[in-house]
């Protein structure tokens, strides 16, 4: 006998799971562990719905050959039917989405996956199958998916629970149906409840994590409770909660949780229970509410105490100093890593720590030379890798002490300091998400299933591999930058991946060029390595470093670093976003500096003050990134920008830098949107003076240079709809941006930036062809095309041809936009669109074939024909053979002319 069933108290997902199941085993008998419910009784006795099933009690387990058990794998959750599990004839299947660490019933068929309900898997299954779903049984199967999905909203709703849902909605689900059992009417008794739940609450404080635990005692038996705590979750905006409900002899624990750190599945499983990441629940019996306080309590101080252990929450490597080093050494690095304190050591032993203050002080006194070692505070406290966050926020509040070292085996391997305090206790107090498109990510939150949504397989497999390897080699990886920030903000695919390894970037690179068979390009200088794979995908690794810089605009001093260091010596907050790669943490993200906060409020800021003061060109990608995402440049940040312009900061800055930005500026989709930004910030100058808006007509200039480059953007767009060959849009735009210049000027322009030859090509010529284009047009009627000094009333294709001919794509197109002449558009216009694709059919073989020699004749005679076909007098191959043969007298009268010509000159 094949029998179906799931755990006690039976909710839609499970009630829908053996619908679908007895589909996939039609002998089978659909049997109730326990009960269900309220809201599936509800629904089975008001919709009518033909649920076949049998008694439990009228059950003879011993005659079951074949058990079928959806929705669980918890031995615990299944109730009678834990007796027969350990019959050696029974055969067990299970269906199940929940993760497998609830899992203690072996089962010769398994099929476990991690999406949002059971239903989904079996959905998916019968699909496959092509078996019939009526449109009662897809309501009811929808409802399964919607409720264990949260209206397919919670974290752990996948691409194949919506899937699922549409073909559900095909086989007829009715919607309006699963909203009625959906959205819950709260019953008397479960207001009472709820209210006294919201009365009782109150927040533990573990380990840097606020929780939230609700309790209440209720004489009877109260239907839909993890419904109520739900309710409560979200009414109040809590990340996580604990609910333990005594009614009649049990208490019951309901768990929810949003965060990585809380799986509260694990912890309901200490209990006997079971569930997901974010959802679990349990129940306690024999215990009063306040031993199953107590109970909680220390399961959760055990499990969530691994979560913030200092070797999760420390900065590495340490930045020390000997002791026998002199104060003036000390300053050095204090400015250099912009810190504020430095570990003393001995050979790497810690003996106490310097502050800024001290250095400073003493170097005024004139003790520059002196040892740090004799005026070093050496009252300090040191922990260990695995001292848990609560004693490291004692020790810090109750000594005065500003770092404290992580020492382990009497060396030191880190450093907490107070803003790494403040970062854990921020993620547990501020409870705030970054809004990404239709879809949040929460700070501190792993973006695993991001990552996979997001990036092509093969890609996220590599990252994936890419951690296992760091874990092999006991290093700390992650990916970095654009990317990360991209990635968030769901914006166009960005493959340009950069990873940083807390520990030596090239030996790492080379690990990985050996399991993939990739090509290594390393820089030894920098730490840095390009990887090259057999498909041509390139992959960036960088040791972790951090960099000072000698003088403004100098290029960067490179040291080898921490991850948080490191992403110290980036742009802006929102590039500063980690993902981890290693396994233990694979996805987290790491947020030292408030990037996701930035994201959210759409906001470009810097991360100190000499930002620009270091590195100018900062200032041009503040401009880029505003306007490419549509943010905004904080007040604080805009101010240093001015200043860095108006004290001429971008004048030490290379050509070759420069000319970067502007070349990545040109090419940016909102162009226009970035120079008319640019203009506003006074930074046209800082590429020539001669680009200085004249202020007595500012507003006239402006609107030239806007009216000019919108005439750009237009041609280019009609030139891209014709599908011809590729240009160099930017070199259009920079035309048009560098135009005002004299032919002085753009020479000094030359000289100043690092320009590529086909730029400095077009800047020395595309005047003068604008200035001819104009002049030959100039005297045309109104409404002509007819050249100056000719009778007929249009000009022939094969003049325009001839006038547009030499002159480079990117400079016509410049010509289409800021000429007046309507004539000179439409001639480009035809030209670009009609006459430039024209050739002859005729080739040297067909004039060699009508007994001419090769030679320069050739060019003349394909040139002939050319005109006439453009002209329209030939149409076919024959017509221009003919034409051809109609001029061989004159070729061959030409060419014994200049035959007899060189005789005579030889004579």
């Amino acid at each position: 006998m094949d029998v179906i069933t799931t755990h006690i108290t039976a909710d839609f997902d499970s009630v829908a799971s053996m619908v679908a199941a007895k589909k996939l085993y039609p002998q089978a008998k659909i049997v109730f562990s326990g009960s269900q419910e309220k809201n599936v009784r509800d629904f089975l006795k008001q919709t009518g719905f033909p649920l076949e099933c049998e008694k439990l009690r009228k059950l003879d387990l011993d005659q079951i050959t074949r058990l079928i058990i959806v929705n669980t794998s918890n031995s615990k959750r299944i109730g009678d039917f834990a007796e027969i599990l350990d019959k050696p004839s029974l055969k067990i299947h299970i269906y199940d989405h929940h993760p497998v660490e609830n899992k203690d019933i072996e089962a010769e068929k398994e099929v476990i996956e991690p999406v949002g309900a059971t239903t989904t898997i079996l959905v998916h299954i019968l699909k496959e199958k092509g078996l019939p779903i009526t449109s009662a049984e897809a309501t009811l199967m929808a409802l399964g998916i919607y409720e264990d999905t949260g209206c397919l909203t919670f974290p752990n709703t996948t691409e194949k629970d919506l899937l699922a849902v549409a073909y559900l909605l095909s086989k007829g689900a009715d919607l309006s149906l699963v909203s009625d059992y959906i959205q819950k009417e709260l019953t008397p008794e479960q207001v009472v409840l709820l209210n006294e739940l919201i009365q009782s609450s109150t927040t533990l404080h573990i380990e840097g994590i606020d929780i939230v635990l609700i309790k209440a005692v209720f004489d009877r038996y109260v239907e839909e409770i993890s419904y109520l705590v739900h309710k409560y979750q979200d009414m109040e905006g809590v990340n996580v909660v604990f609910a333990l409900i005594m009614m009649e002899s049990k208490v019951y624990l309901i768990a929810r949780s949003r965060i990585e750190a809380v799986d509260v599945g694990k912890i309901a499983q200490e209990f006997g229970g079971g569930g997901h990441r974010t959802a679990a629940s349990a129940t306690l019996k024999d215990v009063t509410l306040a031993q199953a306080e107590e109970q909680l309590l220390a399961v959760l101080r055990r499990h969530i105490q691994a979560a913030h252990l200092a070797r999760y929450i420390m900065s590495t490597p340490a930045i020390t100093i000997a002791q026998k080093a002199r104060l003036s050494e000390a300053k050095d690095l204090l400015d250099r890593f912009s810190i504020n304190s430095l570990p003393v050591v001995d050979q790497g032993k810690p003996l106490g720590y310097i502050t800024r203050e001290i250095v400073y002080r003493a170097i005024f006194h004139g003790l520059e030379k002196e040892s740090v070692g004799d005026y070093m505070i050496t009252d300090i406290y040191t922990v260990a890798p695995d001292t848990p966050f609560s004693q490291i926020e004692l020790l810090m509040s109750q000594n005065p002490q500003k770092i404290i070292p992580v020492v382990e085996g009497e060396k030191i391997v880190g450093i907490i300091t107070r803003t790494d305090i403040l970062k854990v206790l921020q993620e547990s107090t501020l409870k705030k998400t970054l809004a990404t498109s239709d879809r949040e990510v929460t700070h501190g939150r792993s973006l695993e299933k991001l990552l996979q949504e997001q990036l092509p397989p093969k890609i996220f497999q590599l990252l994936y591999e890419i951690g296992q390897i760091a874990d092999e080699m006991g290093y700390s990886a992650y990916v970095v930058g654009g990317f990360v920030r991209d990635l968030l903000l769901r914006a166009e695919e960005n493959l340009d991946i950069d990873i940083v390894v807390e520990g030596n970037g090239i030996l790492f690179a080379q690990k990985v060029a050996e399991k993939y068979q990739a090509q290594v390009k390393s820089h030894p200088k920098f730490g840095t390595a390009v990887l090259k794979f057999p498909d041509g995908f390139k992959l960036d690794i960088a040791t972790a470093r951090t960099e000072h810089y000698e003088y403004p605009a100098a290029l960067p001093t490179i040291t080898h670093s921490s991850l948080k260091l490191d992403l110290y010596r980036r742009d802006f907050t929102i590039n500063t976003l980690a993902i981890k790669l290693n396994q233990r943490e694979f996805g987290k993200v790491f947020d030292f500096f408030g990037g996701l906060r930035d994201l959210k409020d759409k906001v470009i800021r810097v991360l100190h003050s000499l930002s620009f003061v270091e590195d100018p060109t900062r200032v041009f990608r503040a401009v880029r990134f505003e306007q490419r995402f549509g943010f905004r440049i904080s007040p604080f940040t805009l101010n240093l920008l001015k200043n860095a312009v108006h004290k001429h900061f971008i004048d030490k800055l290379s050509g070759k830098r420069l000319f970067t930005e502007l070349f990545l500026i040109l090419q940016e989709v909102n162009v226009l949107r970035i120079v008319e930004r640019m203009i506003e910030l006074d930074l046209l100058e800082a590429i020539h003076p001669g680009l200085k808006i004249d202020p007595s007509r500012r507003d006239a200039s402006i609107e030239e240079i806007k009216s000019l480059l919108r005439g750009i953007r237009s041609a280019i767009a009609w030139y891209e709809l014709l599908y011809l060959p590729k240009i160099d849009t930017w070199l259009v735009y920079f035309l048009g941006l560098v135009d005002p210049l004299s032919s002085t000027q753009i020479e000094e322009l030359i000289k100043r930036l690092a320009l590529p030859a086909k730029a400095v090509q077009l800047l020395r010529t595309y005047k003068k062809s604008y200035q001819a284009v104009e002049q030959k047009f100039s005297n045309l009627p109104e409404g002509s095309t007819q050249l100056p000094g000719e009778t007929r009333e249009t000009l022939k294709n094969s003049e325009i041809y001839r006038i547009f001919k030499p002159i480079p794509t990117e400079v016509l197109l410049f010509i289409m936009a800021k000429t007046k002449n309507d004539r000179i558009k439409r001639a480009i216009s035809a030209y670009m669109s009609k006459l430039r694709g024209i050739k002859p059919l005729i080739t040297g073989q067909d004039l060699i074939n009508l007994g001419l020699k090769p030679g320069p004749i050739f060019h003349q005679i394909l040139d002939e024909v050319l005109e006439a076909r453009l002209d329209g007098k030939v149409e076919t191959k024959e017509d221009e053979l003919e034409l051809v043969r109609r001029r061989l007298p004159i070729i061959h009268g030409t060419e014994q002319q200049k035959i007899d010509n060189g005789q005579r000159t030889a004579n």
